[in-house]
């Protein structure tokens, strides 16, 4: 049995000090996967999800994005509709996260969803829901405006303790943070010079904050 540079019989262990070595190495072992156990954990948190989905919007867009984290200060009990806005080009981008989860289902139209991971099962009400209706008055403003700005709804499960697996319908517009950039080419157009990102959040920014 090798362990790095480190060569063990087992057969040949006769006593407590000629094992020492082996004992040390499963030690070490078991001590290095707790840790990046208690590192995951205190990563698997909104506030590091909305971090990371900024960080690949920002690449995706070429800085030319903006990104603004609208529920802030709801607390991390709170469950609002939206975490957080992404404007680029001429769209809006509504985002709902579920910073844990590896699995979920649910229907476009059924009243709740189920999340679920290897520890815990939760039922929530159905996120679009709450999305479609901030989208519709997201749309409200820009119209008055006169402001020609696709708005779009966006979950995005982003549970860094593994890969995601939805059973969700297309139209539950889902996705898992791994496809957020074929997502991001196949609905959000390319900027270009009269684009203004600031100027869109400006607008809708009575939306989130009413």
């Amino acid at each position: 049995m090798n362990f790095g540079g480190f060569k063990f019989e087992l057969w040949k262990i006769h006593s407590f000090r000629e094992a020492i070595p082996l004992i040390m190495m499963l030690l070490l072992g078991a001590a290095l996967f707790t840790l990046i156990i208690l590192f995951m954990r205190g990563r698997r948190t909104r506030a590091h999800a909305l971090a990371k989905i900024e960080k690949r919007l920002a690449r995706l867009s070429h800085g030319k994005g903006r990104f603004a984290d609208v529920a802030a200060d709801a607390g991390p009990e709170a469950n609002p509709a939206c975490d957080a806005v992404f404007a680029a080009g001429n769209a809006l981008v509504l985002i709902k996260v579920f910073w844990w989860g590896l699995f979920a289902t649910g229907e476009t139209e059924g009243k709740t969803w189920e999340i679920l991971d290897n520890k815990k099962r939760e039922t929530v009400k159905n996120p679009l829901t709450a999305l479609l209706a901030k989208c519709k008055g997201a749309e409200g403003y820009l119209r008055e405006r006169k402001m020609p700005v696709t708005v779009l709804p966006l979950i995005v499960f982003a549970d860094n303790y593994g890969r995601p697996q939805l059973k969700l319908p297309l139209s539950a517009k889902a996705i898992i943070f791994g496809n957020l950039k074929k997502w991001y080419r196949l609905n959000v157009p390319k900027p270009n010079k009269t684009d203004n990102p600031d100027a869109i959040l400006d607008a809708v920014k009575p939306v989130f904050t009413k």
